[in-house]
């Protein structure tokens, strides 16, 4: 174990010498953290001690959380989660304005079982590891020399669905992963 040795002040003049006082203790009981037992109940007590010390060295400024919520949010059609999808078109064209003017955009919709239709678009520039992660779950592995969309169409696949929000509150569902089903 540690000896609790005076030190100088670490946090500025001794004006707020209280206060230097108290931080420069918490870091030494820090420090002096004596190691009885490993189980877990020492383990949770010392974490939740070192979290109550650590907030008083490094005071948490709290947060409003709806004054960060745009005044209005979309509300997806299709839920986060898993869903079983059917691919029905594949597209692939130039982008002909905005950020993406001149690449090629391939343009994949699916629908649910319950008719619910999702778009999925992939921007390929010389390098796209999404769109060739979603092949990959699509098919089972990554097709060798030329590939077609065309032979996605009516491909059933399991997805995993997550929904990411613009700063205005713009939704988009997106395939986080997905899988072939048979």
């Amino acid at each position: 174990m540690l000896k609790k040795v005076k030190r100088p002040t670490l946090y500025g003049p001794d004006n707020n010498k209280d206060q230097s006082e108290e931080r420069d203790n918490n870091m030494m009981n820090l420090a002096n953290f004596d190691e009885k037992e490993t189980d877990e109940k020492t383990e949770r007590n010392f974490a939740f001690n070192l979290r109550r010390k650590i907030s008083n060295i490094f005071p948490v400024e709290a947060l409003n959380l709806y004054n960060l919520l745009p005044p209005s949010v979309d509300t997806p059609s299709i839920s986060e989660g898993v869903v079983d999808l059917t691919i029905s078109d594949c597209t692939l064209n130039v982008e002909t304005y905005g950020k993406y003017q001149g690449l090629k955009k391939a343009i994949i919709k699916f629908f649910d079982e319950e008719g619910q239709v999702l778009t999925q678009t992939f921007y390929l520039g010389q390098t796209n590891t999404n769109f060739v992660k979603f092949i990959n779950g699509v098919l089972g592995e990554i097709p060798e020399g030329e590939f077609s969309l065309n032979t996605l169409k009516g491909r059933k696949i399991r997805a995993f669905l997550y929904h990411n929000y613009t700063n205005e509150g713009k939704c988009y569902v997106n395939i986080a992963t997905c899988e072939p089903v048979e």
